[in-house]
């Protein structure tokens, strides 16, 4: 039975994850997808690169920015500013779980 703890939650949505089996659900705007902690950083770095892009950072407000996801046939499409949001919420889960895992290694 899953457990979740908030990672980190704003207006814009929220990223928690399961203290048992790890799983994380990563919710923005109308989308939530769940993923398993591997793929979560890979999400993360994903966004990332995105957001590191020249074109992205100059966006207009059209939602033209794909990120793809683990099913091949379903994509999240934002905004430059909608993408830069994301990244803050992800950005802050991973401190989050940074923490909580250097936290643990003291725990012992």
């Amino acid at each position: 039975m899953c457990e979740p703890i908030t990672l980190f939650e704003s207006r814009d949505g929220y990223v928690v994850r399961c203290k048992h089996c790890g799983y994380t659900q990563v919710a923005f705007g109308t989308t939530l997808i769940n993923i398993e902690m591997p793929d979560f950083q890979i999400f993360l770095e994903m966004v990332r690169k995105i957001c590191n892009e020249d074109e992205v950072r100059r966006g207009e407000d059209v939602k033209n920015i794909l990120i793809p996801t683990s099913c091949h046939e379903i994509f999240i499409i934002l905004t430059p500013a909608e993408v830069f949001r994301l990244l803050i919420i992800l950005e802050r889960a991973d401190d989050e779980i940074k923490a909580s895992q250097l936290f643990h290694l003291f725990d012992k």
